[in-house]
């Protein structure tokens, strides 16, 4: 299947790319998605606030990385773990949750913008959270960890998503 944005660029820079109508869409839904998981994981913490225009840089960002990555090798439709990853690393890249005072109460707040980044990744995967943290409650919280302490490529990183999916809870 030919993605048509894809198509309609001999080019792909973020002028040509982020001015499409079907990308404007894409990336509306996807705000969507990320504001409505922020809002039901962080809802009672007085201490977080997500800036949307963050948000929407990041959003962007992965989004054109994306098409770049198709463009340049030739790639049609990129498979849902590449999605999931780069989502994954551009929200903690650009990090869309702030603190509203320099008094973090938890790691929990420490690490926000990754576990922002994981619930997003595992909606695109299908994987409920709760299931996996369940089943292996060590393996989120050392993804939690990689994501926060050591930088990986999003193509690296989609290789650990697919063995995720692999055995999923």
């Amino acid at each position: 299947m030919k993605d048509p944005i894809l198509e309609a660029y001999g080019e792909c820079t973020p002028q040509h790319i982020l001015c499409n109508p079907m990308m404007r869409e894409r990336i509306l839904r996807h705000l969507d998605a990320v504001v409505d998981i922020f809002t039901r994981q962080f809802s009672g913490n007085s201490n977080l606030v997500l800036n949307r225009s963050l948000l929407r840089e990041a959003i962007e960002s992965c989004l054109c990385d994306l098409y770049r990555l198709k463009f340049f090798r030739g790639i049609h439709q990129e498979d849902i773990h590449k999605r999931a990853a780069f989502f994954m690393i551009w929200l903690i890249r650009i990090k869309p949750i702030q603190f509203v005072s320099d008094k973090i109460r938890s790691k929990d707040e420490i690490y926000a913008n990754e576990l922002l980044a994981v619930l997003f990744g595992l909606t695109i995967l299908d994987i409920s959270p709760r299931q996996l943290y369940a089943k292996y409650p060590r393996y989120l919280e050392n993804l939690l960890y990689l994501l926060h302490f050591h930088s990986c490529s999003p193509e690296q990183f989609a290789s650990e998503l697919f063995l995720l999916d692999q055995f999923r809870p």
